[in-house]
Parts: structure tokens; sequence; C-alpha cells
């Protein structure tokens, strides 16, 4: 039974960094990234691609911490647990926040805060 390596890795970005998940696939490095594109003024999409470049050699590599293990079987299942999370949706119209599109909307049955 084969497994392979996750890891949370980091990319410099502006004007945050860029996180995502890789999945070592090959004894080279090349694998599989999870991960969302996009911003907060349009609205983000998840991307799942295959890379055939270990993550450490892009020149915006900033880290990657090692996240866990899985068996090369359930690959599959790691995408449909990304899937199964939306991607962050609109949140502001330049500048302005968009409050009904929140990263974390209020969940039905949970009382409201007063801002």
């Amino acid at each position: 039974m084969s497994y392979y390596h996750f890891y949370l890795v980091e990319y410099l970005g502006a004007p945050r960094n860029h996180h995502a998940i890789w999945v070592t696939t090959e004894t080279n490095g090349d694998g599989s990234q999870f991960h969302v594109t996009g911003d907060i003024q349009r609205g983000m999409d998840f991307e799942a691609r295959p890379i055939s470049q270990d993550p450490r050699k892009s020149q915006s590599f900033v880290s990657r911490s090692l996240l866990g293990q899985i068996k090369a079987e359930d690959l599959a299942l790691v995408e449909s647990i990304c899937r199964a999370n939306p991607p962050p949706a609109k949140q502001s119209n330049g500048g302005a926040k968009n409050r009904q599109n929140q990263a974390f909307p209020t969940l039905p049955g949970v009382d409201k805060r007063e801002d």
C-alpha cells in the first residue's frame, strides 16, 4: 500500500501570502495542489490541479508544513473534502464591506451579535 504526504504550502503574495494544500504523488516532488483563486472583491473559486514541479522550486515559495499522509487511493477523497467547503464569496464592493456575503455567515439558530 502506498501513501502520499500532504502539506500546507505558503507562497509569497501581495497583499497577503497565498496558502495551498499540496499532495506529493511522485518521488520527484510532483503532485496535486488544492487552493482557491480570486479575491474578496470578485469572490473566489476552488481549484484542484496536478503540478509537475515541487513547490519548493517556485520563486515565490515561502514554507511548507507536513499535515499528514493519506493512502494513495484516497486522493480523490481529499479533493471531495476540499470541494465540500465553499470558497469565500465576494465580501467587498470597492472598500465597502458586503455584509451579506461574509466569509463566516451567521448560521441558522445562532444568535446574531449587534455591531
